[in-house]
């Protein structure tokens, strides 16, 4: 089989900006023999052979691997070593595309050779029985023969990673892997040369006119989308007058030569002159079936095969939406008018929603003739079920969309009633939830008898101990629970239902109770499989594990008395509440449905589903004496409130006046209500703590006798909260100031480590239930820079010997405010991001899991973990500092996680290390900057750190620091390691932990003959030294400088001197100053951007991305000034 390149001459047209440069190329049809290098040799890379499908014959360009070959798609080879393997030898190239100048990287395109990917190339073989696969020389370009037949007789290529068994694979764009039946490529050399007239016209012609000129492609009028009648009559000339000289291969050069500019021309007006997709309202329509776009009220539809609104009232007015600015060009937020709420991406699907923030941005990209993709975190498509789903491609019709543009007059008409219908539906939900919520209160239950689901009915059971028939593909058992009622829990369709029982769930109630209430509500949008018949039932011999349970309790109709609130509307009997005696005491029993509406037999009996599911003890359906404590006239201010509201809404005259009395009334009520299960989860955790407690004189432990006195005082609490069937507010206040300080008092019997003592930090997480030990465990808390917005790290076992790990120890203060720890190596504090923050301002604020570090002490308090010995670093109530499995420290809400507990080893003044050792890259040169004095660093290759005496040639020399010599705080120098080297050693300018508090710490950015400290980590911008694989090459720009290593300037002096060592300098640099010079590194955030004269610019972005992209001057992000160069 031989590979055929799918053009003979490939004509090919590139445009920078409004001007054109047309090349063209004239590529052969044979795979070429051998690889030519030089600027001379250029060549097509095209897809080889693969029987599975994974080749199209596409063209390796900058834009992936393409169907069509243009530009993009030219490249040399650049022969930069050779490789040797046995008794062979090749070149090694690296691969540079014509069009860019840019060199093929694993990563993408770079700039500098040196971290472009160096490969081999040779046509392909087949492996030979009995030959090493292991050796280079084998596999550099072995090919599978059987996936990729006659690639290997058809001579295609092989192109192989130097130091591994990494080919590049057609499989991506391209991939880059060991795969070898995707490896092979044929390579055609290409051929420039000069376009005639006629054929830039005929490139022009294939470009832009890809349909006729008619007013069906290109309409005339002011809709989007459309061009005046002047612009038309241009482009209908143009294309006339292109069409008469493409005709005739031998037209006239300068007649092909003005109508080709004519047609540019003209296409230039008509993009001008485009009306766009603007500010206003409209109805947008599918491409697919001509149906409009429309709100049900949560979720966004097509109205399937329904003709569009002729004429709007308040029912269809959900149909029309109004583009709106978002402050930034070109993007807007989609405002449906009817329902007042923005589309929305869902976060949990691949679909579109409406909500009430303005939090999706949306661009409308021009298609064709009066038509536009809407692009919002992908594009907003209509599937065959008018879904509205996210899609990637623009092409297709169910993602391009007509905007008819809804009259001004028209809207100014609706807008008085949507307004009021809006007003509506606001106080409609809020009657609706404070009904709910209220009701929900006045049983000990929290059962209502109603289509609501509150947390205040939670009822017996969260989550079913067992089902039989789950359906893996839709649905989930926890949506049973979830108090969503867009999810639904579902039984099995799609295989492998149980073929000798119902489908069943089987609960667990927690306790025996006699009776039950039951409330289940129908699938939201499908009510085929709800439920028609139930049967509880139990084993006959009250074994659990027996396969079928036959002891029948109950069976009966279900009956959906209730209406139900779903997002999409209320929708009338829709929720089931039963009562069920089971005629003596059960705990456990299963739910089966033997009858459906659709009745689709799965198996033995049908699927069903439901949307939500509560099961409450009968005996708990009573009146809530807590609920009868609230003052009468409040309740019978709600009650007054509600019934207000419900006149307004049945005049359908609802006002804000009635929102804001219902909601303030609502408001006083819950302040009133005295709700005692905070209180008695606290009594609870106490216990937990009393229990898990232990007594002893280490540390971690509790001081003996201790724990008689807490379990006094619990409970003392406890029976006092059990005395009465109802507490008020007041006692129920008094009762938990008074455990809150029995706690308080049992925390401080707790052995703790003193303050004004230098300690390590050690992860004690332990090992799991199989015996196997936990990442974390045994690892220190440890600083790898004095960046203030860096992580904080676990690392280096304690066991193993970490005297020498100076960036382990912490100076912990003790105070009244609870404990702070100070890191020795960088002179930082580990922020507590809690620490002196409203609950307010937590929500806003702290969004976060890392801990990072803080200039200033933030305090944290010291509590018992549920082992004994161990301690649990608190920063928050509920919040605990953590081993995050990847390797940083964190705060996480689980008391009890296995990765929360630490303790405290106090540094014995007797083994202080005046050696520190500092984490390096292995077998590298590299730059470090430390914040503090040091006064030697050494390696196995280096007997001292090196300092830059200057450029010579296409070399930076370096020479060592003396050996008296110190390294100021600061202070950036290279050195290298060898092989399996990963760190090196600093001699310290102190010797005990007193000096070492009295360090001087340096976290301003010092420079060295044009080597320039790091001391945060930050991306630099284009022109930078950096050292990349033993080399230091020019910066391409967005390269991520890291914390505690440094960079070159162009402040490179020359010199003469030659020094001990020397970095070769692969390109020119010409990056100036600092590279953040006069701006203050901020942590990378969500934030907003202003110019220095407060124009917002950009809103919340990423501090590390705020200014990308923006022209230079000086911005404001975050309330920092920032310079852009």
């Amino acid at each position: 089989m031989k590979k055929v390149c799918t053009l003979i001459s490939l004509v090919l047209l590139l445009f920078v900006g409004t001007a054109q440069a047309q090349r063209a190329w004239d590529v052969s049809t044979d795979n070429a023999t051998e690889i030519l290098t030089g600027d001379e040799n250029q060549y097509v890379i095209q897809e080889g052979i693969n029987t599975a499908g994974w080749s199209a014959s596409g063209y390796l360009s900058t834009n992936g691997v393409v169907s069509t070959v243009d530009a993009s798609c030219i490249y040399t080879f650049v022969q930069v070593d050779e490789k040797s393997g046995g008794d062979l030898t090749v070149p090694v190239y690296v691969l540079k595309n014509v069009e860019t100048g840019k060199y093929l990287s694993r990563d993408g395109y770079v700039q500098s050779q040196v971290k472009a990917w160096k490969f081999t190339c040779a046509p392909g073989k087949q492996r030979q029985e009995g030959e090493d696969a292991s050796l280079w020389e084998v596999y550099y370009n072995e090919i599978d023969p059987v996936k990729s037949p006659e690639a290997i007789e058809s001579g295609a290529w092989v192109f192989c990673d130097i130091e591994e068994q990494i080919y590049m694979c057609f499989w991506g764009s391209p991939a880059f892997s060991g795969y070898t039946d995707t490896n092979n490529w044929f390579i055609y050399s290409a051929t420039e040369r000069e376009l005639t007239e006629y054929e830039k016209l005929t490139i022009v012609f294939d470009q832009y006119y890809k349909n006729e000129v008619n007013t069906d492609n290109y309409p005339v009028g002011t809709a989007p989308g459309c061009i005046s009648q002047e612009v038309f009559n241009q482009l209908l000339a143009a294309y006339d007058a292109a069409n008469a000289a493409i005709a005739n291969p031998d037209t006239d050069p300068e007649v092909c030569k003005a109508a080709r500019e004519q047609t540019i021309a003209a296409f230039e007006l008509y993009e001008k002159s485009l009306v766009p997709v603007g500010p206003g309202y409209y109805l947008i329509v599918s491409q697919r079936s001509q149906d409009a776009l429309y709100d049900e009220g949560g979720s966004v539809k097509f109205a399937l095969k329904k003709a569009r609104p002729e004429t709007f009232d308040v029912a269809s007015a959900k149909y029309i939406w109004q583009v709106v600015p978002s402050g930034e060009k070109d993007k807007y937020f989609l405002k449906n008018f009817g329902t007042g709420l923005y589309l929305s991406k869902n976060p949990n699907e691949n679909s579109y929603l409406t909500i009430s923030d303005t939090t999706q941005k949306v661009v409308f990209e021009y298609n064709h003739g009066v038509l536009f993709n809407i692009s919002a975190s992908g594009y907003v498509h209509c599937d065959p079920q008018a879904n509205v789903v996210v899609w990637n491609d623009k092409a297709a019709g169910g993602g391009q969309f007509i905007f008819d543009v809804v009259p001004a007059d028209t809207i100014a008409k609706l807008a008085p009633a949507i307004e009021q219908n809006q007003m509506n539906v606001k106080l409609s939900q809020l009657v609706s939830s404070v009904e709910g919520q209220v009701n929900g209160l006045k049983l000990k239950s929290g059962l209502t008898e109603d289509g609501n689901y509150y947390a205040s009915g939670a009822g017996l059971v969260s989550s079913f101990e067992k089902c039989n028939a789950t359906e893996p593909n839709e649905g989930s058992e926890a949506a049973a629970f979830d108090g969503n009622l867009t999810s639904y829990y579902h039984t099995k369709w799609s295989g492998g239902a149980p073929t000798d029982d119902w489908h069943w769930v089987q609960i667990d109630l927690g306790k025996e109770v006699n009776s039950i209430y039951m409330k289940f509500s129908k699938r939201h949008n499908n009510d085929k499989g709800n439920p028609s018949r139930i049967a509880l039932v139990v084993p006959e011999d009250g074994n659990l594990e027996a396969p079928l349970w036959m002891d029948t309790l109950y069976k009966d109709t279900v009956i959906y008395q209730y209406a139900t609130n779903y997002p999409a509307g209320l929708k009338d009997s829709s929720t089931y509440v039963g009562k069920i005696d089971f005629g003596r005491p059960v705990q456990h029993f299963r739910m089966a449905v033997t009858r459906t509406k659709a009745n689709e037999i799965f198996g033995y009996g049908p699927c069903w589903h439901v949307s939500e599911l509560r099961i409450y003890d009968a005996a708990d359906c009573v009146e809530n004496p807590s609920y009868l404590l609230v003052d009468e006239a409040i309740r019978n201010a709600v009650a007054e409130q509600l019934a207000a509201a419900k006149a307004e809404l049945e005049a359908n005259a609802a006002t804000q006046g009635t929102y804001d009395a219902l909601e303030a009334a609502y408001d006083a009520f819950m302040e009133a209500y005295p709700d005692p299960t905070a209180l008695f989860a606290a009594i609870e955790q106490a216990k937990e703590m009393h229990e898990n407690a232990v007594e002893g004189e280490d540390l971690a432990y509790f001081q003996v006798g201790s724990k008689d006195v807490f379990l006094q005082a619990i409970t003392a609490v406890e029976d006092a909260a059990n005395a009465k069937d109802a507490l008020t507010l007041s006692e129920i206040e008094a009762l938990e100031a008074q455990l809150n300080e029995a706690v308080k008092a049992f925390n401080a019997k707790l052995n703790v480590p003193e303050g004004g003592k230098v300690y390590r930090i050690v992860s004690t997480a332990g090992f799991d239930d199989s015996g196997n030990e936990r990442v974390p465990n045994d690892a220190c808390v440890a600083s790898l820079s004095a960046d203030i917005n860096d992580d904080i790290y676990w690392r280096y076992k304690y066991t193993e010997g970490v005297e020498d790990r100076f960036n382990t120890l912490w100076y912990v203060e003790k105070t009244d405010e609870g404990y702070s720890f100070k890191n020795l190596a960088n002179g930082l504090y580990i922020n507590n991001p809690y620490y002196g923050l409203t609950e307010e301002e937590i929500e806003e604020q702290v969004t976060d899991l890392h801990l990072r570090y803080s200039k200033e002490p933030k305090y944290f308090t010291l509590e018992a973990y549920s082992r004994p010995g161990e301690f649990l670093i608190t920063a928050y109530s509920g919040q605990y500092m953590n081993t995050d499995p990847n390797g940083y420290v964190v705060h996480y809400g689980v008391r009890n996680d296995a990765h929360a507990p630490f303790m405290l080893y106090e540094a014995e003044p007797d083994y202080f290390s005046t050696t520190y050792a500092i984490d390096a890259e292995e077998n590298a040169p590299q730059i470090i900057t430390l914040p503090i004095d040091v006064m030697m660093v050494y390696s196995n290759e280096c007997n001292n750190a090196l300092k830059v005496l200057g450029k010579k040639d296409n070399t930076i020399q370096l020479t060592s620091f003396g050996d008296d010599e110190v390294i100021t705080a600061g202070t950036p120098f290279v050195i290298y390691t060898t092989e399996g080297e990963d760190f090196v050693l600093a001699d310290l300018m102190v010797d005990s932990y007193e000096s070492a508090l009295e360090q001087t710490y340096n976290y301003e950015i010092v420079q060295q003959n044009g080597l320039v400290s790091a001391p945060y980590g930050f991306e630099v911008d284009p022109g930078y030294g950096i050292i990349y694989d033993g080399q230091v090459v020019a910066s391409e720009g967005g390269e991520w400088i890291k914390a505690g290593t440094g960079f070159f300037n162009s402040s490179l002096p020359v010199t003469e001197e030659e020094g001990e060592y020397s970095l070769v300098l692969n390109g020119e640099i010409t990056g100036e100053g600092l590279a953040v010079d006069g701006a203050e590194l901020v942590k990378n955030v969500p934030m907003d951007v202003y110019t220095i004269s407060g124009v917002k610019v950009r809103s919340n972005v990423k501090a590390g991305a705020a200014t990308k992209g923006l022209p230079k001057g000086i911005y404001i992000v975050g309330g920092k000034k920032v310079i852009v160069k």
